[in-house]
């Protein structure tokens, strides 16, 4: 090994080493750097954003209290009532000069009740056009006053505040009250020192009506200078070369993601934030740029890093020639150790020949222990097969435990539904007697009272007649004084309505009366014709209170034929897929019901919008004991049973999911049941089809 080697080997990494360092320290400075500026630009942003908001108040407060001003005044008032044009432009155009110079109030309207501007007081002979900017169409849907920032006609961005103006009679119009957004800005400017652009989209704007503002205004009009977008505002003379450059974000040099750093060109640097400009109907009409000069920062961060770089290669320099000759020395140490290891190689080579003969005897005392392996191997072999019989038994043993556990699953399951059914039963039969007693009260008395009704109508009109065949002028004249004085004819109106609603009341508990029996029947599974469209409504009407305020029932009726069936049991079925869709919707939404025959089948579907189910759930749904709800909330039971009732009759239930969208449950029942064989049991799960779309949210069941 040689001196020149070594140190090739040292200093090469050392190198690297440095360079590597002098990298994360320029990172390091840059990063530091562009925290700093971010956190600079997030406190001017926020600093802006309470001041902007302060001075939109104030001058929202300031313009509130101008068009109250104004709604006040009694010979305004009096000239929009006679709608004398001429009289209110006279009354409120000195209000309007002083308040243009002293409050830097820019626009002054009065509109009539639909939306037609009445008076321009800055322009009295524009008017009569509909005017549908925001403020004032949210001021006459609420009646209430109105402000925001909105793009006007001729190219401004103006703060609009929309007074609603009433007298004793009513509404008489709005009072409008407007100031330019380069009056705010001015006014930001000097309490909080910010730099800004404000810039409008083109395609917001009609050119000619541009034109005309600025030429008004007296302000040049800069439209041809960048291709989509016109300046408004700028708190800094800025050339036109480098505004283009900040209006689109070119030459940028940083990013990190919320601001830009741009070089103007003539020797100065800006950070710039760029928020988006958002007028009173949330429209994006432009963009506003917060500017922050890094041009003194940014030389003082050079001159840093130069210093630093400077002292970093001296101190480097230093080392290297320290580290040369420390090498050196190494060197001269490296070749008296070398000698030193060939004479040790010499005797290891001695000791080498010896281990050889050692190790040939080592080999043939492992040939005789491979032959002792084989023999082993030959009983491991034997034993094995003894444990694969023994392990074939266990398996025997453990799939008849398995489907004897299964069976167990499947009694207590029907054991639980019987015992559920027969208390729906009881509890429904119960309610429904308690409620018709009553009921038939109330209805035979409307009964009475409408016969009776009937009979004082028949007198009355039988009283009029024989007062008006007398002809006493006098006795006519009481008459018709009585009929005005207690209101008679509206009183027999009211009661003949009042019968009618009553009516509809008792009839409508009624047929909820007839909705529980006709549910809470006991069949004791007996085939029965059943109507599917009256199974449908019963249990729509039982579950009228959780439907209620929540679930809109869309119904798609097909026709189709009475069938036998064990209507109980059907009922049981629509009940859990109805309850269920009703909990799957968390606050609104649809259950569409459908029903049609194809191929001498009859199919239900049951939809909802709710959260539908996940992926990993949808195989396990229809498993016994198995829910989504918390501990002590549900058995697990309700698809289980209305699965083993659809086996039951030779059907299929099939499910349908994706999450966010809902859930669709179809069920397929044969025209006639009795002549077809029923499904084994062993085959109960061979009958569902589950389809999957995307994995969602939970199913209550």
């Amino acid at each position: 090994m040689t001196r020149r080697n070594v140190r090739r080997k040292v200093m090469i990494p050392l190198t690297l080493t440095f360079l590597v360092l002098f990298a994360a320290f320029l990172y390091s400075g840059y990063a530091i750097r562009e925290e700093k500026i971010e956190r600079e630009l997030a406190h001017r942003y926020e600093v802006a954003q309470s001041t902007l908001n302060e001075v939109i108040a104030r001058r929202v407060e300031v313009m509130t209290t101008v068009g109250q001003f104004l709604a006040d005044d009694q010979l305004s008032l009096a000239a929009m009532r006679k709608g004398d044009r001429g009289a209110l432009y006279r009354q409120a155009a000195p209000f309007y000069a002083r308040m243009a110079e002293n409050a830097g109030i820019t626009h002054l309207y009065y509109h009539t009740p639909d939306g037609h501007n009445f008076l321009r007081a800055y322009r009295p002979e524009v008017f009569g056009d509909l005017i549908t900017r925001q403020t004032l169409r949210h001021a006459i849907k609420t009646g209430m006053p109105s402000h925001g920032l909105e793009l006007g006609d001729l190219g401004t961005l103006t703060l609009r505040v929309v007074t609603p103006w009433r007298d004793e009679n009513g509404l008489l119009g709005f009072i409008e009250i407007g100031t330019e957004i380069e009056t705010l800005l001015s006014a930001l400017r000097k309490i909080g020192g910010f730099d800004y652009v404000v810039s409008v989209q083109k395609e917001y704007l009609d050119r000619a009506k541009w034109e005309e503002g600025m030429h008004r205004l007296h302000r040049f009009s800069l439209w041809e200078t960048f291709p989509n977008k016109v300046v408004i505002d700028s708190s800094l003379d800025i050339p036109e070369a480098n505004l283009a450059k900040i209006l689109n974000l070119t030459g940028r040099i940083n990013n990190s993601g919320s601001w830009y750093e741009i070089n103007s060109g003539d020797g100065r640097r800006f950070a710039i934030r760029k928020l988006a400009l958002i007028e009173a109907g949330n429209r994006l009409i432009g963009d506003y740029f917060l500017l922050y000069d890094t041009t003194n920062e940014t030389k003082v961060f050079y001159l840093f890093i130069v210093r630093v770089i400077g002292i970093g290669l001296f101190l480097s320099g230093a080392l290297f020639i320290f580290a040369w000759r420390i090498l050196g020395r190494t060197d001269r140490e490296l070749t008296t150790t070398t000698q030193q290891l060939v004479d040790e190689k010499n005797a290891i080579e001695t000791i080498n020949l010896s281990l050889a003969t050692e190790i040939e005897l080592r080999r043939q005392v492992e040939v005789d222990l491979q032959l002792l392996n084989e023999q082993l191997e030959e009983r491991v072999h034997e034993r094995t097969a003894k444990l694969e019989v023994a392990n074939h038994e266990i398996e025997k043993n453990r799939n008849e435990l398995a489907s004897a556990y299964a069976d167990l699953q499947a009694k207590q399951a029907t054991i639980l539904h019987q015992d559920k059914m027969a208390c729906i039963g009881q509890l429904a039969a119960g309610v429904a007697h308690d409620i018709n007693n009553p009921v038939g009260f109330v209805s035979h008395n409307l009964d009475l009272f409408a016969r009776y009704f009937d009979q004082l109508a028949h007198f009355i009109a039988l009283q009029e007649e024989l007062i008006k065949s007398r002809g006493d002028s006098d006795l006519m004249s009481a008459w018709e004084k009585g009929q005005r004085d207690f209101k008679v004819q509206k009183v027999f109106a009211d009661l003949a309505e009042m019968i009618e609603e009553c009516r509809d009341g008792t009839g409508r508990i009624t047929r909820i009366v007839q909705s529980l029996r006709s549910f809470s029947r006991q069949e004791h599974l007996q085939l029965q014709l059943t109507d599917l469209h009256h199974c449908l409504e019963s249990t729509l009407t039982i579950l009228r209170p959780e439907l209620r305020d929540k679930v809109t029932v869309l119904r798609d009726y097909g026709e189709l034929p009475q069938i036998y069936c064990y209507t109980d049991q059907i009922n049981q079925v629509l009940m859990n897929l109805l309850l269920n869709a009703a909990q799957a919707i968390t606050d609104t939404g649809e259950i569409h019901v459908r029903s049609w025959t194809e191929n001498e089948q009859i199919y239900l579907s049951i939809a909802d919008s709710g959260c539908g189910i996940p992926a990993e759930k949808l195989e396990r749904i229809f498993t016994p004991f198995y829910t989504t709800k918390p501990i002590g909330v549900g058995t697990g039971l309700g698809l289980s049973i209305a699965y083993d009732i659809i086996v039951r009759h030779q059907g299929e239930i099939r499910v349908e999911s994706a999450p966010g969208v809902g859930t669709t449950f179809t069920i397929r029942l044969p025209f006639d049941i009795r002549s077809q064989p029923r499904a084994p049991k062993g085959e109960a799960k061979g009958d569902t089809v589950i389809n999957q779309r995307t994995p969602g949210a939970d199913l209550d069941d």
